[in-house]
């Protein structure tokens, strides 16, 4: 017979008829007499077939069958041959020596067998020990779900195998495991299989965990649990399935397991991820009381005062714990999960009004079952609890007519009952800052929420912009322009809030882009873009109303020139830095810009009806491509709100600059020169013309047709590192004036260069018959230098008159007005007002801070002077602030023109210039602050009271000099400063601030 059954799994039969041939032949002769050696090689080959799959391709479960079939007739024969070592040599196979998956599993389901039919013999107790000691190793070496499940049948039938002691943790800790790594089938009825498996391991759990002598089981499982749903390095998302294991352990003990983890110093990101896996575990058919788990770790956080936190993680699942209702297994946990983390967060009205459109469809959806009637008493409590959206309620209140409303006492008695305050007795929900001085510039800073340095810096700079704090302060928006009246606020409380410090949270709950994930470090750029391209759409609805009665309409072209579509206008994109940005220059055109700017600002009247952003930053520049061949010139106009500067890449023509010692800085007329260098389209990258009909080699210009009243100038330091696979950074030191003479086009840049005394610059004068100058960069910059200047408005004195550091370079007139004349030579003045300074090695990391000055008005003294000719004077008053998050200070230029030489790694990356005109100049006096409507002053003047009563009290209780602040102006968060982004240091010894 075990010739037979060999034969027929080493011929050539189809595995079909193979497996007929076994099952008639084979297994239907098991009750016959046989010899004990053909009945022992019967079992050598079947179980070689299970164990190792080295006979046959035919499945393990059918190797099973043939084995117990034989060893049921022969019991003798298989106590005799079934040893503690080859049993122990079973349970020791690992993954690299079984050629089949399934085999893990059917050698579990030959073991059952074997203990089954030997239940009543000798060997059995020593078999049961071997299998007790491997199992741990076994469920390690194969974490498979299937082989779990067997395994837990076995130890079921016979709780003898169950280890003991420390292996029993060990065990558990091991099954916990195989759970995360469980996949979820897509198709039914694998979904129906492993929710099955699942089952019955959870039956061998309960079994182990319910037992109160086995806390260190429960503690190890929890503590296995947490470590694989904390680790941030993992290369996969835990399995729901693992919500099963909370299911089987006991609360009480999980509870006291946990406070451990939270009290710990545990960062909140890692907190945070725990509560978002717990809460996407509620899914799981077999989680139904998950959500008792997410309550008490939510409850837990509350005691430590992590506030923040969980309004983050509230914010982030209530949208998806929402959804959810729609679901019938499902409905009830979510139901219970979504009435506690709205109810407990009655600090921001945000969660309630993520849901609040979709209530009256869900309401309809749940209309037969029981639920609807708690949802909608839930939804009256909170509003009651959110007050002061007509808009957003009205469409609400008909689909909660036909449900009970509750009384005033018992919503009273539910806002009071899940109030998270009551975690910790006596605590208030509204906290004051520990720095109980303002900073002596008089100024309010901006409270760090969590790596939001981008934010916070780009708000002070362009608070600082007067045009455009004064623009947006004499609009009346209306609920619908969330933008308008968020930026409204935070400029409300930088003006005449006593904090030292305010915490624009509500602002970035609406100013953050969809795409900037919360808690991570992001491009300040990125966001002004962002913030200016939302604004001036939302200005753009007709329900804005300006106190000027400004009516938004589109402009009229004046030519037939139309923009494209693109939203990238660059001189070469062959290249790209990581982040969607080509090496060389380009400039960002917003896409609503284009709407309505088919026209440049040719008068003042039609430059009234643009957005206020477009009045502010916005102007206008023509690309033009000449065709080498006909030279057919073809052109259009598109508008921009910002620059942005690419560094020049290293060429055979640059080399020799870029070998000097002056390859560590540039200067920003460098920037600005090659930014208007004509780029020359050919070989693979050649211009389609019209006229000729076919690729031709051209050359691309860009020139300036409507300079901005404000410019804002982005220096492109962000690249990706292909060979590091890494973002990184141009460190090299870039050079800026105060006074910029800002050409227009490439033309342009031969009469214009920096003559701020931080370029360190000096004036060579070589005398020529036609009185030409050539005016060379002593700072050895990349690009060449400027060409001649040839314009008769402008002659430079003689050399030896200057400062022998550059500190002066005095043009003097020949009898025009220095604004025209500077203007006929194709350039425009500008005076900096605002510079973003970047710390660190890339966009992934470091901190952002800010310069910023009042440019409400110009110092009268050095317009005078530059209106006499000296372009170097300043002509803005000189009273620089530092804005580094909470942290305000005064500073003199000559502090920061040179930072990046003392901090390599702090390097300017936004500069902020205002267009020094002569109509501009001609009403220089001091211009009074723009007067905030009434209902923000009355939001500023009530927190200032309430600003002042959080004083007494905690300088009653805190006598210390902690600088940090550690309060939010409307609800309390006892956190530690969440400002994670360092300080605005960052030297090449300082650490890399990395984002956790």
């Amino acid at each position: 017979m075990d010739q037979i059954l060999l034969g027929i799994l080493k011929s050539d039969h189809p595995p079909t008829l193979q497996q007929q041939l076994i099952e008639k032949l084979v297994v239907a002769a098991a009750d016959s007499r046989l010899s004990q050696k053909v009945c022992v090689d019967i079992l050598e080959i079947s179980s070689n077939w299970v164990v190792y799959s080295d006979v046959t391709e035919l499945p393990c479960s059918l190797g099973v069958k043939v084995f117990l079939a034989f060893a049921g007739c022969n019991k003798a024969v298989l106590e005799s041959y079934v040893s503690t070592d080859r049993l122990a040599s079973w349970m020791s196979v690992t993954k690299a020596t079984s050629s089949k998956p399934d085999n893990r599993s059917a050698t579990v389901v030959l073991i059952r067998g074997i203990l089954q039919l030997l239940t009543s013999q000798q060997s059995f107790l020593k078999l049961s020990n071997v299998v007790q000691r491997m199992a741990v190793t076994y469920v390690r070496e194969h974490l498979d779900i299937r082989v779990l499940k067997d395994i837990s049948l076995l130890m079921l039938s016979y709780r003898g195998c169950i280890p003991q002691g420390y292996p029993k943790e060990l065990f558990c800790s091991a099954a916990v495991q195989t759970l995360a790594v469980t996949e979820i089938p897509h198709d039914m009825h694998g979904f129906a299989r492993v929710v099955s498996d699942v089952k019955t391991v959870m039956q061998l759990l309960f079994c182990i965990l319910s037992n109160e002598s086995d806390v260190k089981c429960v503690v190890s499982s929890i503590r296995t649990l947490y470590e694989i749903v904390a680790s941030v390095d993992q290369c996969r998302q835990p399995s729901v399935v693992l919500g099963s294991v909370l299911e089987v352990l006991p609360l009480e003990i999980g509870a006291r397991v946990m406070q451990q983890f939270v009290t710990l110093d545990t960062e909140v990101s890692v907190l945070r991820v725990v509560l978002g896996y717990m809460i996407d575990w509620l899914l799981w058919p077999l989680s139904g009381s998950v959500y008792k788990w997410v309550i008490m770790l939510m409850k837990q956080l509350t005691a430590e005062g992590k506030y923040s936190l969980i309004v983050q993680v509230t914010e982030d699942k209530v949208d998806q714990v929402f959804k959810k209702l729609a679901i019938p297994l499902v409905r009830e946990r979510h139901m219970r999960l979504l009435s506690f983390i709205l109810l407990s967060c009655q600090i921001s009205p945000e969660p309630f009004h993520k849901i609040v459109g979709n209530i009256p469809v869900m309401l309809q959806q749940l209309k037969c079952d029981s639920i609807a009637q708690e949802l909608a008493t839930m939804t009256h409590v909170l509003l009651y609890l959110h007050p002061g959206f007509p808009d957003l309620y009205e469409p609400l209140l008909d689909s909660l007519q036909e449900y009970e409303k509750p009384s005033l006492d018992q919503i009273k008695q539910c806002v009071s009952e899940h109030r998270l305050s009551n975690a910790i007795a006596g605590t208030p929900l509204t906290f004051s800052c520990l720095l109980l001085e303002k900073s002596e510039t008089g100024k309010t800073g901006l409270v760090n929420l969590g790596n939001t340095c981008y934010m916070n810096s780009t708000v002070q700079a362009i608070y600082m912009c007067y045009d455009f704090r004064s623009a947006v302060m004499s609009t009346t928006p209306t609920q619908q322009h969330n933008i308008l009246s968020s930026i409204q606020m935070v400029f409300a409380f930088l003006a005449y809030s006593k904090r030292p410090a305010y915490a624009p949270s509500s602002f970035l709950s609406v100013a953050r882009p969809s795409w900037f994930q919360a808690g991570y470090q992001h491009d300040c750029s990125e966001f002004l873009h962002y913030l200016l391209n939302r604004l001036h759409e939302e200005e753009l609805t007709p329900t804005c109303t300006k106190d000027t009665t400004m009516q938004i309409q589109p402009a009229v072209a004046d030519d037939a020139t139309t923009c494209d579509d693109t939203t990238v206008i660059a001189q070469s994109e062959k290249h790209d830095n990581g982040i969607g940005i080509p090496e060389k220059q380009w400039i960002m055109v917003s896409d609503s810009l284009k709407r309505v700017l088919h026209s440049s600002k040719s008068s003042q009247s039609s430059s009234l009806q643009h957005s206020i952003v477009y009045r502010t930053f916005g102007g206008t520049l023509q690309r033009s491509c000449q065709c080498s061949t006909c030279g057919v010139v073809s052109s259009h106009k598109e508008v921009f709100t910002d620059l942005h500067l690419a560094f020049p890449e290293k060429s055979s023509t640059d080399s020799a600059h870029l070998q000097s010692k002056h390859e560590s800085s540039t200067s920003l007329s460098s920037l600005i020169e090659h930014f208007f260098k004509p780029e020359h389209l050919d070989g693979e990258n050649k211009y389609y013309c019209e006229n000729c009909r076919q690729l031709q080699s051209a050359e691309r210009k860009i020139r300036i047709t409507e300079a901005p009243d404000h410019l804002l100038l982005t220096l492109m330091r962000f690249s990706y590192d292909a060979k590091a696979h890494a973002n990184s950074k141009i460190l090299l030191d870039v050079t800026y004036p105060r006074t910029l003479l800002m050409p227009l086009n490439y033309n342009s840049c031969q009469v214009s260069r920096d003559i701020s005394p931080a370029n360190d610059t000096s004036v060579d004068s070589h005398s020529s018959p036609d009185d030409t100058h050539q005016l060379d960069d002593s700072r050895g910059d990349a690009t060449a230098s400027f060409a001649t200047v040839k314009s008769s408005a402008f002659r430079v004195e003689n050399p030896s008159t200057s400062s022998s550091h550059g500190s002066s370079v005095a043009m003097v007139m020949s009898g025009q007005d220095v604004f025209t004349s500077v203007e006929n030579d194709g350039c425009a003045v500008y005076s900096l007002f605002a510079v973003v300074i970047h710390s660190g090695t890339s966009s992934d990391c470091g901190h952002y801070y800010c310069y910023g000055r009042s440019n409400s008005n110009f110092s009268d003294e050095n317009l005078e002077t530059f209106c006499r000719g000296d372009l170097n004077a300043d002509v803005l008053n000189d009273d620089w602030c530092c804005f580094n998050d909470s942290r305000v200070t005064r500073v003199a230029y000559t502090s920061f023109a040179s930072l990046t030489k003392r901090f390599p790694k702090d390097t300017p990356y936004l500069l902020y210039y205002k267009r020094v005109a002569k109509a501009s100049t001609e009403m220089c006096q001091e211009k009074e602050d723009v007067v905030i409507r009434k209902e923000l002053r009355e939001v500023v003047t009530k927190d200032n009271a309430a600003f002042l009563r959080e004083q007494e009290l905690e300088a009653k209780r805190h006598r210390s000099s902690s600088q940090g602040v550690r309060s939010l102006p409307y609800w309390r968060d006892s956190d530690e400063p969440p400002g994670g982004c360092g300080g605005g240091g960052g030297g090449f010894d300082s650490p890399i601030r990395f984002v956790f």
